[in-house]
């Protein structure tokens, strides 16, 4: 049991690297897409796709790390509530900004939509991965 946790915690630490650079891509080709008034390609929506999956599949490696580890305890602050919370926070604006654009009316707005909203859950998870590495 004790191997399957440390290969799940491996994959989350992994992980967070298909999050970062999918969040870079997608937040880069939002902003230029939106700065430049372009019209929104299966491209566009392949790259979001991408990003909100990485982020949700980050998201459930992390609760099942935190679940079989128990680090609901509090032994450790950082692990047991700051790093998830931070997370959560990350995903929820992750998920609701890409909601928000499937639900706009034109690319302009789609694109300026999850720019904003990738931009602020894309923040929020990199502050957690810093915090967690130990960076502050």
């Amino acid at each position: 049991m004790e191997g399957m946790i440390e290969g799940l915690a491996l994959a989350h630490a992994i992980w967070r690297f298909v999050i970062l650079i999918s969040g870079g891509v997608a937040i880069g080709k939002c902003l230029i897409g939106w700065l430049e008034k372009r019209e929104w390609t299966p491209t566009d929506q392949r790259i979001g796709v991408y990003f909100v999956t990485a982020v949700n599949l980050g998201a459930l490696l992390g609760a099942a790390v935190w679940l079989l580890q128990g680090r609901w305890d509090m032994a450790d602050a950082m692990r047991s509530w700051r790093h998830p919370g931070l997370m959560l926070i990350g995903l929820i604006a992750v998920n609701w900004g890409w909601l928000r654009a499937k639900a706009a009316p034109d690319s302009t707005s789609r694109f300026a939509r999850c720019t904003i909203f990738f931009t602020i859950g894309g923040a929020i998870i990199l502050l957690g991965v810093l915090q967690i590495q130990g960076v502050f």
